[in-house]
């Protein structure tokens, strides 16, 4: 089974997108995470949806973070014919920094999945999307567009599939997060 994933982030794109959204609204249905009709889920991985960033050493208290990264708000929309389902996923990559005096550039890597009806990962992909912060700004959100093709053999459902999706963590990070739950 072969997948196309590609990647467009929105703010480079917006015009040409919004026009394409706009005229593409009939053919496509637009559900939140949890929705499973006949289109393939689209989920956040639990525990990879927020990084923790601290200062450099060894500390790992509240003082120490300088900042917090969350994928949130995300929604999709599915075409499904017999031969394939094309998906778009849409998520906001939020940033929230401590120190908001002076220009950064936070690198977020992140990855969308596609499980099968069993579980398995049939194709992963790994992006990364940059928050800018200005002087005086201590929160930017990044909109991020994924476009998922998923060939269906005869008979197969296009709600077998899911799209997961998550910030890719180091195994430190991970533990991080889960131990907060």
């Amino acid at each position: 089974m072969s997948l196309t994933l590609s990647i467009a982030p929105l703010r480079s794109v917006m015009a040409v997108l919004a026009l394409a959204g706009a005229l593409s609204l009939g053919a496509c249905t637009r559900y939140s995470e949890g929705t499973n009709l006949t289109c393939p889920r689209a989920v956040m991985l639990a525990g990879t949806e927020r990084q923790t960033r601290f200062a450099p050493g060894t500390g790992r208290s509240d003082a120490d973070v300088v900042a917090v990264i969350e994928l949130d708000n995300i929604q999709y929309s599915c075409q499904v014919s017999t031969r394939r389902a094309l998906a778009g996923v849409t998520f906001d990559v939020k940033g929230v920094r401590r120190d908001a005096g002076v220009v950064a550039d936070i690198d977020v890597p992140y990855f969308v999945a596609v499980t099968d009806v069993n579980g398995a990962v049939v194709n992963k992909q790994t992006f990364t999307t940059r928050l800018h912060f200005l002087p005086g700004v201590a929160t930017v959100t990044m909109r991020e567009q994924i476009e998922e093709t998923m060939p269906l053999a005869a008979g197969q459902k296009a709600v077998g599939y899911e799209i997961v999706v998550g910030i890719q963590l180091t195994r430190e990070e991970l533990d991080y997060n889960l131990a907060r739950r």
